[in-house]
């Protein structure tokens, strides 16, 4: 905080003597070339901290910051992509729901998503009912779910 308020402090300074200087010295050549070498004492002053910055400190902690914010992307997408497959199994395990009802059979879904080219599509469902054809079929024809990923309760002998 030291090092700020000495910064802004010498930038002030350098403003002030520059404006002094400009008052005092009549029109001419030589305030021309005041400008010129006060314009670049200023700019000195202005980009003093960069000038005594320790360089390879600065390279470190922009590694640091970078592997940092790569994580913090990484950690996000992960956990993106886990809400992704759980509202995906959500909504199709209701749309295998309402379409049961739709043909008078009341159930429960439970649908398990897998990674197909970084995209989850619904790959198994588990019911708690016994097996039904045509809501079978429709699970296979419209959600391309096969058979064998369709876990059918046991009817009990």
């Amino acid at each position: 905080m030291t090092a700020i308020k000495n910064w802004i402090f010498g930038v002030i300074i350098a403003c002030g003597i520059l404006s002094l200087c400009y008052a005092v010295l009549p029109k001419g050549k030589f305030r021309t070339i005041l400008r010129c070498s006060g314009g670049l004492v200023l700019l000195l002053a202005l980009i003093q901290p960069l000038l005594q910055a320790d360089r390879p400190e600065l390279v470190r902690s922009y590694e640091d910051w970078r592997a940092d914010l790569t994580m913090q992307s990484e950690a996000y997408q992960k956990s993106r992509g886990e809400e992704l497959i759980a509202l995906i199994a959500e909504k199709t395990a209701a749309y295998i729901e309402e379409k049961a009802m739709a043909m008078g059979v009341v159930c429960h879904a439970q649908v398990d998503c897998e990674d197909r080219d970084g995209v989850p599509f619904p790959a198994a469902v588990t019911f708690d009912i016994p097996y039904e054809k045509l809501l079978s079929e429709l699970i296979e024809k419209e959600l391309d779910i096969s058979p064998e990923n369709q876990n059918w309760q046991e009817v009990a002998a």
